[in-house]
């Protein structure tokens, strides 16, 4: 990751509040939490083309989204869980689109946060597995819970209609470029109001 990525995944840029990249090879602020032995490593991430040598580029791509490959089933794992408020929990999951990534449609929970208002649902623990069957064409999405609710996709130009406008979901692949990929999906965090949230869903396919 180069540094003109940081602004994506570090705490509002606090360099002492480690990034997720720490989170997905075991170390720094996550030591304990995803351990050693199932951090997946270093992994490509979903953006614009970077300059490594330049340190320039790498801006997120503002429409991503999925084409599932033939009837595959998939399974998501909540990895990890992280607030600095124990109740303002985010929800995350899926959410139908077209082939062309211009429309939001129904969308499906995988993940229950905490509610709103923060506090009045009990989130899913780290651990919990779900096993789904999304759209051909599907993305992925979270709820803000401490922002009423807001939505957050990886359709970026929905986020301003939904009121969470400066947030973004960061997606890195085991194998880029190959349908059986193994996925990892961060919601960022962010603590311009003091709820510095992460969370990181792990989306393997199982079967065709």
């Amino acid at each position: 990751m180069g540094r003109s990525n940081d602004k994506f995944w570090n705490y509002q840029g606090n360099a002492d509040s480690k990034n997720v990249g720490y989170c997905l090879t075991g170390g720094g602020d996550c030591v304990g939490i995803n351990s050693q032995v199932f951090a997946p490593g270093v992994l490509s991430y979903w953006g614009m083309p970077f300059d490594s040598v330049n340190d320039a580029g790498g801006a997120l791509d503002p429409k991503v989204y999925f084409r599932r490959d033939g009837a595959p089933t998939l399974r998501a794992t909540l990895e990890i869980q992280l607030s600095t408020v124990t109740v303002e929990v985010n929800e995350f999951g899926w959410f139908e689109t077209n082939s062309a990534g211009t429309v939001v449609g129904t969308k499906h929970m995988l993940f229950k946060g905490g509610g709103v208002p923060p506090g009045s649902l009990t989130p899913d623990p780290v651990g919990a597995t779900v096993v789904f069957r999304p759209t051909p064409y599907f993305g992925y999405y979270f709820s803000d819970v401490s922002e009423d609710g807001c939505y957050t996709y990886t359709l970026y130009n929905f986020n301003d209609q939904s009121g969470c406008a400066t947030h973004n979901i960061v997606v890195f692949a085991t194998n880029p470029g190959n349908s059986r990929s193994t996925y990892w999906g961060e919601d960022p965090p962010g603590c311009g109001d003091g709820d510095c949230n992460l969370t990181l869903v792990k989306v393997t396919p199982i079967g065709n």
